[in-house]
């Protein structure tokens, strides 16, 4: 009997630098010890294809090796004090291990030094306050440890490296904690300390390089001061006048004994709110993305009419109890964009044809702490789970005209105050749950949820409880845990004050939607909760186990306890 993965439902893990898009369209990101790869554009809506185990603990940061092909090598830095290689060899990942530092790895850059793609750098930068540099002269060979670079106190919270222009020497910069940038240039095969960029007033939380049409080296750098700024590293060619030479002096400079360039700030770039974790160039088009924990992504663009970095397209959250992005990127042609949230959701935009707007796209998603229990609907429609990130979650499947199908959540029932424990499914509409607390909570699907859930995968419903469905959605209130039903016309009464001292009435952050594919993140916090219909009490200490009958009219409960008294099982 063969056994095929047909689903992983998992989030990113909280970390800015744990999602990488490659040039071979793949996405792989870091989710709890494991590394994911993942297909944006698999199926109806994006698959998991694969998931690689090595590493001990957190997973920091994943990045694939760049270079002028599709990739198909990428590094991991871990928690556990290792950073991987994963070598695709056939169809499976060959993993390699790079140990040294003493500390977690929590950034890690990689890319090939020549056209064919064997010989590659990689850089680790960790906790210990050292970045590690690791080379290969060919693809069988193995990676060897070439130089240790000491900060003594200071972190490198960010880390980039990258060619000179028109030259095959490696120019590194380090995001430092003490709010600059220290730059490494290769001489002689070995980096060596060349200049700290000052400026910023926070920590320095992303670094990306590219090339202009000018054939200058251009950094961008971004920080939680809620700026980002532009760098320019121009070619000294020729050899200067004394005044020009003396105007060098005064300015940053970079210089080998084949590469001259100097330094100058280019342009401030000011429009976030809170802290810009990341900065990632489209070379496609000049133009750099930015992700905040503003809930915000902006794309910003040089205008040659002003002179000025203008912001161009500004995507985001609205709404939620969410803390922003920590990270942003381009995909591999330049037409979509991808955010990873606080909670590790993923975000993906993609560009309409006529280039006027910018479209949500159907991603994965899943829980972002252990999931602690799961059932099924007794018919095997859908999947639910509950989970110690405090929610349930309704997994479906979808199929798009006559693309392969694919599963994705349709539904969040329960966003709560405890960490839930356990869930018994009753019916198609009705499941209980157990958290943290002394109550059993059962819940009852809307109106709109039932649409959306037979739209979605396309089920001509005819079972008899979704006519007795009233609610159209639900929503908790601003002081409360518990789900309150929304109806038809709430929102019609909520318009008006209830009485002339309350000139701004209880709102309901319930909007009806209607899909006929996956929601996004957004609808899914606030627009697909299921009313909470009763409560049952009777245990003295917190749920951790719920069994329902095949029926569904019996269900059982069982709490914690350190005495007899409350060691029983209640059926209700």
């Amino acid at each position: 009997m063969s056994v095929e993965v047909c689903y992983t439902s998992c989030s990113s893990n909280q970390t800015p630098t744990c999602v990488n898009w490659g040039k071979n369209n793949l996405i792989c990101f870091a989710s709890c010890n494991s590394i994911r790869i993942y297909d944006p554009w698999w199926g109806s809506g994006g698959k998991i294809l694969n998931t690689l185990c090595g590493h001990t603990q957190r997973v920091n940061s994943v990045k694939w090796i760049a270079g002028p092909r599709c990739e198909t090598e990428l590094v991991s830095g871990s928690s556990d004090g290792n950073a991987i290689v994963w070598s695709l060899k056939g169809d499976d990942y060959v993993s390699f291990v790079l140990r040294g530092h003493e500390s977690n790895v929590n950034i890690v850059d990689c890319l090939y030094r020549d056209s064919e793609c064997k010989a590659a750098v990689i850089a680790t930068a960790s906790l210990d306050s050292t970045v590690k540099v690791w080379t290969r002269s060919n693809v069988d060979g193995d990676f060897e440890l070439k130089q240790n670079l000491v900060f003594g106190y200071g972190i490198a919270m960010a880390m980039r490296i990258a060619f000179l222009p028109a030259t095959t020497t490696l120019v590194m910069a380090c995001g430092m904690d003490n709010s600059n940038i220290q730059l490494y240039v290769e001489d002689n095969d070995r980096f060596c300390e060349s200049e700290v960029l000052r400026g910023h007033e926070n920590w320095v939380r992303g670094l990306d390089f590219t090339v202009d049409d000018r054939g200058d080296l251009i950094l961008a750098s971004s920080s939680q001061d809620s700026l980002i700024r532009l760098w320019r590293f121009s070619h000294v060619s020729t050899k200067p006048s004394a005044d020009e030479y003396e105007l060098i002096l005064k300015k940053s400079r970079v210089k080998t004994s084949n590469y001259d360039c100097v330094i100058s700030l280019e342009s401030i770039l000011a429009g976030h709110e809170s802290w810009v974790y990341s900065v990632n160039w489209n070379v496609k088009d000049f133009t750099v993305l930015s992700a905040s924990l503003d809930k915000s992504m902006i794309i910003w663009g040089y205008d040659a009419n002003s002179g000025l970095w203008l912001e161009k397209v500004r995507v985001g959250e609205v709404g939620g109890n969410t803390l922003g992005f920590y990270g942003g990127m381009f995909g591999p042609n330049g037409d979509t964009i991808l955010a990873h949230g606080y909670h590790g959701a993923f975000h993906i935009w993609s560009c309409s044809k006529e280039g006027d707007s910018w479209d949500p796209v159907v991603t994965v998603n899943g829980h972002f702490n252990e999931v602690a229990d799961l059932g099924w609907e007794p018919q095997g429609e859908f999947l639910l789970s509950v989970s110690t990130d405090q929610t349930t979650r309704i997994h479906a499947p979808w199929t798009f005209g006559d693309k392969i199908t694919t599963w994705h959540e349709i539904s969040r029932p329960q966003v709560h105050g405890y960490d839930l424990s356990c869930i018994a499914v009753l019916s198609r509409y009705k499941f209980a749950s157990g958290a943290e607390e002394k109550i059993v909570r059962s819940f009852k699907a809307p109106k709109n949820f039932v649409q959306n859930f037979c739209r979605i995968c396309h089920i001509d419903d005819s079972y008899e409880e979704s006519a007795t469905v009233e609610p159209k959605g639900a929503a908790v209130p601003s002081l409360g845990l518990s789900n309150k039903a929304v109806y038809e016309d709430d929102n019609a009464d909520q318009a008006t004050a209830k009485t002339t001292k309350e000139p701004y009435p209880e709102e309901s952050y319930f909007k009806a939607v209607d899909l006929a594919e996956p929601p996004t993140e957004e609808t899914l916090l606030q627009n697909t909760l299921w009313p909470e219909i009763q409560k049952l009490y009777g245990h003295g200490y917190e749920i951790y186990s719920l069994a329902a009958s095949p029926d569904g009219v019996l269900l059982a409960s069982a709490c914690k306890s350190t005495t007899k008294e409350h060691a029983a099982i209640l059926i209700w």
